[in-house]
């Protein structure tokens, strides 16, 4: 991870950390959403390193990241997100109108870039955003700062399975 992206993400999850004190005081106790709501982030790999796993968020604020290869955490991993913190991921969720988004930015001439998929469903709409090629910086600062709102801490391994 180069310096400016390291530097990008201290400060962004610094601000979300702010942004996410400020607002726990007016969230209500019961965040509604619908029974069919998935926010679900899959990251596939390259001809190096690139990181391998997917990371899913159900109604009920269940995580389950599924690393395969070259990620910190290889296998199936669970937890349940935080009702406050959930509540933020879906106003910011809102604010991003996904829906606005082309469903592919890709060039299938070009082989060595890693995609990042995004798939949104809710009230029995699904958005899938395939993210690899010219792909809008707001758009990746989107996906970069949800994964950050969910976090990668406190996740529970659960099996060594790597299928999704």
């Amino acid at each position: 991870m180069n310096v400016a992206k390291y530097l990008y993400i201290v400060i962004l999850v610094g601000i979300l950390s702010f942004l996410f004190a400020c607002q726990s005081n007016r969230l209500s106790k019961k965040t509604r959403v619908p029974a069919d709501f998935i926010f679900q982030v899959e990251h596939s790999g390259c001809y190096g390193t690139c990181p391998i796993y997917q990371m899913r968020l159900n109604a009920k604020r269940e995580v389950r990241w599924v690393g395969k290869r070259f990620t910190e955490n290889i296998g199936t991993w669970q937890k349940i997100m935080p009702e406050d913190q959930f509540a933020v991921l879906l106003k910011y969720i809102k604010e991003a109108t996904l829906e606005s988004y082309k469903d592919s930015y890709d060039d299938p001439n070009i082989s060595d870039i890693p995609a990042t998929t995004l798939t949104f469903t809710q009230n029995e709409k699904t958005k899938t955003i395939v993210c690899r090629y010219k792909v809008p910086t707001t758009l990746v600062q989107f996906i970069d700062s949800a994964e950050a709102i969910i976090g990668k801490q406190n996740f529970v391994k659960v099996s060594d399975e790597t299928n999704y």
